[in-house]
């Protein structure tokens, strides 16, 4: 079928021929999936950098006077309640307390959302959160401002688990 010498010339064709369009199916992929920055303390990564040991010391500084936990609460798809408890671990004065959560999908931040918690005066922040439209697992980082201290911690959850809440990470330490 083929004279003697011409198999090796047509197999190095195909080859770069299957090669030059594997590539190409590979930048197809790869621009079908942007690639998803960085969002530890919901900041990039540059910016992170640059000002981490501020981040630093104010975590370090919240913990050496408060006590931070989730007391309450379940992530459901539909209208969830979380309560947080903080504790002062001197005699302090509250004068301000003040939390955001954001809320964020693991792999990508197309359905990421923000939720500010209602502090009640005392100790405790409720936050009511609206109807989650995708099921499975989420990530919440809090920045809790009490008085001039800032806090930032990060919750696993999952809406599809009783017990939804994993213990909380201290995002910087």
């Amino acid at each position: 079928m083929f004279e003697k010498g011409l198999h090796w010339p047509i197999g190095i064709f195909i080859s770069t021929v299957m090669i030059i369009a594997l590539s190409v199916g590979t930048v197809i992929v790869a621009l079908d999936n942007p690639v998803q920055l960085d969002n530890t303390l919901l900041k990039k990564k540059y910016e992170l950098d640059k000002d981490i040991n501020i981040y630093l010391t104010e975590q370090i500084s919240f913990n050496k006077k408060y006590n931070f936990e989730l007391i309450e609460g379940q992530l459901k798809s539909n209208n969830s309640t979380l309560k947080f408890q903080f504790k002062a671990k001197k005699n302090i004065n509250i004068n301000s307390a003040f939390m955001t959560l954001t809320f964020t999908r693991p792999n990508t931040d197309l359905h990421d959302f923000k939720v500010n918690a209602k502090f009640n005066g005392k100790n405790l922040f409720i936050v009511n959160i609206p109807n989650i439209k995708l099921e499975g697992r989420w990530n919440i980082f809090t920045v809790t401002k009490i008085n001039e201290n800032v806090g930032y911690f990060n919750y696993k959850a999952d809406t599809r688990k009783n017990e939804s809440f994993s213990r909380p990470q201290l995002i910087l330490l």
